[in-house]
């Protein structure tokens, strides 16, 4: 896999984008509560359907993965799954992206279905909704987006590298 190109480069690569994506996601999802910051809200939409703060970390979370999967299989060639060919090996990765970001929101809504159903989290109000992982079908359409999205840059990026 000439076109893989050099581990640890990738692996630094990798490592930064993971950081990045930690370092703007844990705040937001654990910290201080980003998402309902009104400053927050104001220049991203928070997570407002979709695009916001939320798209801009499933956008970061699509380039880390993408760098990801190139520095596993440069590292580990044994178990490598993409093609030699440079556009055969993006095409994978995509792929892989993508059944990563449908099994991260099936696993959303079934966290809503259980809040909802069987917790019996009262939905009395539109604005009851903003507490679900998956409020509207914008959002989870947004999620993916933004996450393939990613991890296009993240492939053009390493196209580069």
């Amino acid at each position: 896999m000439k076109y893989l190109g050099n581990s640890s480069r990738y692996g630094m690569l990798a490592g930064l984008s993971a950081l990045l994506f930690l370092c703007v996601d844990v705040p937001g999802q654990w910290g201080p509560d980003l998402q309902d910051n009104a400053l927050c809200f104001r220049y991203l939409g928070c997570n407002a359907g979709f695009g916001g703060y939320d798209a801009l970390c499933h956008f970061l979370f699509g380039i880390a993965f993408a760098l990801g999967i190139y520095w596993f299989c440069r590292r580990w060639p044994r178990y490598s799954i993409l093609h030699e060919q440079y556009w055969k090996g993006a095409l994978v990765t995509l792929a892989l992206v993508g059944l990563f970001a449908a099994v991260w929101e099936c696993l959303e809504f079934t966290f809503d279905i259980l809040a909802v159903i069987d917790l019996h989290h009262p939905l009395t109000h539109l604005q009851e909704l903003q507490f679900l992982a998956q409020p509207t079908n914008a959002d989870t359409v947004g999620d993916m987006f933004y996450g393939m999205l990613g991890a296009i840059c993240g492939i053009i990026v390493l196209a580069f590298v």
